[in-house]
């Protein structure tokens, strides 16, 4: 386990990071596993949060807020959220933050956020003095509780992900996502295959799109099972990994050509649509029958084709349908969570 610390002014503008949808949608069901702020609602403790680092803030240059985000190795194990709620507040107790309003949120399976009010109730401020290293030692201590990785060890010896997976594979977990990745989408390229192959081989595919609506980059992710969540308590969530991350061979300059040569086509390939117009509105085939607008991942490899206004119309679309489903998505879990309140 590593924690990053960073200073900041406000603690509304890091819970909205927290709860937002990250810088390129990679956060994941955000929700908070532990803290000492009333409120259900998380907007509602961002501000009564930041109301209090406002009424001590010193000066304008005054950083009041101390951010400490708590990561795993994608080759540990899942920990539940009643896991990194102990974590949490293990990790403030033992580092003296635990005395002024703090929170901890989670929107991704192997990391969790700290927003912590440097002043406490008493006026007194939270010593921030050897901080890294006083962390790195609740750090060692904390993996020792919950049987994680060193992390001292895999960054010092340079073997960690070897490492990490042996214990992986000692404690009778599955094959890193990452490994599982690299071996999975290789050997259907190499077969020839395209997106509904690597689907079906369980890695689920995302483009990374511009405003201009030019395709940057591709992510991956092993598809999570059905019944994952219920041995983690909460919903299973796909682990994104870059392109590039997993190697050169799997980023989008690389894969581009063939997975846009494979996309599956419903009906004929459609033409570009005009101006204005929507992409289902032109969308028609020999005889003006309609037929059904594809799905969003193969509408963005035909972008590449497309000029430049014509993508941005493209890219608004598309980045529609995201929000929709984002916001479906959060509904789901949020319904997912209040049956197992009851």
């Amino acid at each position: 386990m590593i924690a990053k610390i960073t200073h900041g002014r406000s603690a509304a503008r890091a819970l909205a990071y927290d709860h937002g949808p990250g810088r390129a949608d990679e956060h994941h069901h955000p929700r908070r596993v532990a803290g000492n702020v009333a409120g259900r609602d998380w907007q509602l403790r961002a501000h009564r949060m930041q109301r209090f680092v406002a009424a001590h803030q010193r000066d304008k240059s005054d950083r009041g807020v101390y951010r400490v985000a708590l990561a795993n190795p994608d080759t540990d194990r899942v920990l539940s959220d009643r896991e990194w709620r102990s974590i949490a507040e293990k990790f403030v107790a033992r580092f003296g933050a635990d005395k002024g309003m703090w929170e901890a949120t989670r929107h991704d399976r192997h990391h969790i956020h700290l927003t912590i009010s440097k002043d406490r109730f008493d006026g007194s401020r939270m010593s921030t003095s050897q901080d890294y290293r006083r962390a790195a030692a609740i750090c060692r201590e904390l993996e020792r509780d919950h049987g994680l990785t060193n992390a001292a060890e895999r960054n010092g010896r340079g073997t960690g992900r070897v490492r990490g997976d042996a214990e992986a594979a000692s404690r009778g977990l599955p094959q890193p996502d990452r490994d599982w990745l690299r071996s999975t989408i290789g050997r259907v390229l190499r077969e020839g295959g395209g997106v509904e192959e690597l689907r079906t081989a369980g890695v689920s595919v995302k483009l990374n799109q511009a405003s201009t609506g030019r395709i940057s980059g591709i992510s991956y992710a092993r598809t999570p099972d059905r019944h994952q969540s219920r041995d983690s308590g909460s919903p299973a969530e796909p682990l994104w990994f870059k392109g590039s991350t997993l190697g050169k061979a799997y980023s989008w300059n690389q894969v581009s050509d063939q997975l846009r040569g494979t996309a599956p086509q419903h009906g004929a390939p459609p033409a570009p649509p005009a101006v204005g117009t929507s992409s289902a509105a032109a969308q028609r085939v020999g005889g003006g029958e309609r037929t059904e607008e594809p799905p969003l991942l193969e509408r963005s490899l035909e972008l590449k084709s497309l000029s430049v206004e014509q993508r941005r119309v493209r890219a608004l679309e598309m980045a529609r349908e995201r929000a929709a489903e984002r916001a479906r998505t959060q509904e789901r879990h949020r319904r997912q969570d209040r049956s197992r309140e009851r």
